[in-house]
Protein backbone atom coordinates (compact mmCIF):
# COMPACT_ATOMS: atom_id res chain seq x y z
CA UNK A 1 0.00 0.00 0.00
CA UNK A 2 3.00 2.66 1.43
CA UNK A 3 4.88 1.73 -2.04
CA UNK A 4 1.47 2.34 -4.76
CA UNK A 5 1.30 5.78 -2.79
CA UNK A 6 4.17 6.79 -4.71
CA UNK A 7 3.62 9.81 -7.25
CA UNK A 8 6.61 11.01 -7.77
CA UNK A 9 10.69 10.29 -7.12
CA UNK A 10 13.10 12.63 -7.71
CA UNK A 11 17.45 13.03 -7.62
CA UNK A 12 18.94 16.49 -7.61
CA UNK A 13 21.98 17.10 -5.49
CA UNK A 14 22.58 14.05 -3.94
CA UNK A 15 19.04 13.90 -2.53
CA UNK A 16 16.39 11.44 -3.16
CA UNK A 17 12.97 13.26 -2.71
CA UNK A 18 9.69 10.87 -2.55
CA UNK A 19 6.13 12.27 -2.89
CA UNK A 20 3.46 10.18 -1.03
CA UNK A 21 -0.21 10.87 -2.67
CA UNK A 22 -2.52 8.67 -0.47
CA UNK A 23 -5.62 10.07 -2.85
CA UNK A 24 -3.89 7.95 -5.72
CA UNK A 25 -4.66 4.92 -3.96
CA UNK A 26 -8.24 6.03 -2.68
CA UNK A 27 -7.08 7.10 0.96
CA UNK A 28 -7.00 10.51 3.09
CA UNK A 29 -3.98 11.72 4.86
CA UNK A 30 -5.45 10.66 7.96
CA UNK A 31 -6.05 6.92 6.90
CA UNK A 32 -2.65 6.43 5.23
CA UNK A 33 -0.81 7.47 8.59
CA UNK A 34 -2.82 5.00 10.84
CA UNK A 35 -2.36 2.71 8.27
CA UNK A 36 1.53 3.30 7.53
CA UNK A 37 3.94 1.00 10.06
CA UNK A 38 6.46 3.87 9.92
CA UNK A 39 7.02 6.83 12.22
CA UNK A 40 9.60 8.27 8.94
CA UNK A 41 8.40 7.37 5.68
CA UNK A 42 12.98 8.01 4.86
CA UNK A 43 12.94 4.53 6.46
CA UNK A 44 11.06 3.30 3.77
CA UNK A 45 12.54 4.62 1.15
CA UNK A 46 15.79 4.31 2.03
CA UNK A 47 15.93 0.46 2.97
CA UNK A 48 17.68 -0.49 -0.33
CA UNK A 49 20.55 1.64 0.65
CA UNK A 50 20.85 0.48 4.34
CA UNK A 51 22.68 -2.86 4.25
CA UNK A 52 26.00 -3.49 3.12
CA UNK A 53 24.81 -5.98 0.49
CA UNK A 54 25.53 -5.30 -3.40
CA UNK A 55 22.99 -2.50 -3.59
CA UNK A 56 23.42 -0.89 -1.10
CA UNK A 57 27.30 -0.80 -1.31
CA UNK A 58 26.61 0.81 -4.61
CA UNK A 59 24.35 3.22 -4.06
CA UNK A 60 25.16 4.52 -0.98
CA UNK A 61 27.80 6.96 -1.78
CA UNK A 62 25.73 8.63 -4.56
CA UNK A 63 23.15 9.61 -1.61
CA UNK A 64 23.05 12.26 1.13
CA UNK A 65 20.14 12.47 2.13
CA UNK A 66 16.08 11.26 1.57
CA UNK A 67 13.23 13.13 2.29
CA UNK A 68 9.50 12.47 1.92
CA UNK A 69 6.78 14.71 1.56
CA UNK A 70 2.65 14.50 0.73
CA UNK A 71 1.89 16.48 -2.33
CA UNK A 72 1.56 19.71 -0.16
CA UNK A 73 4.94 19.96 0.60
CA UNK A 74 4.21 18.50 3.94
CA UNK A 75 6.91 16.19 5.34
CA UNK A 76 6.87 12.51 5.90
CA UNK A 77 10.34 12.21 7.23
CA UNK A 78 14.19 12.72 6.11
CA UNK A 79 16.95 10.89 7.13
CA UNK A 80 20.67 10.89 5.76
CA UNK A 81 22.40 8.28 4.55
CA UNK A 82 24.58 7.71 7.66
CA UNK A 83 21.49 7.57 9.37
CA UNK A 84 19.69 4.83 7.40
CA UNK A 85 22.90 2.50 7.12
CA UNK A 86 22.84 2.57 11.07
CA UNK A 87 19.67 1.45 10.85
CA UNK A 88 20.27 -1.58 8.62
CA UNK A 89 23.78 -2.35 10.44
CA UNK A 90 23.61 -1.01 13.69
CA UNK A 91 26.89 0.29 13.57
Amino acid sequence: MIAKAVTDISFTDRVIRVTFDPSSIGLDTASFESANPFDNLAEFVGTPIAFNDDVGIRLRPAIDAVQTFLPDGTSLGEMTAAEIHTMGTGE
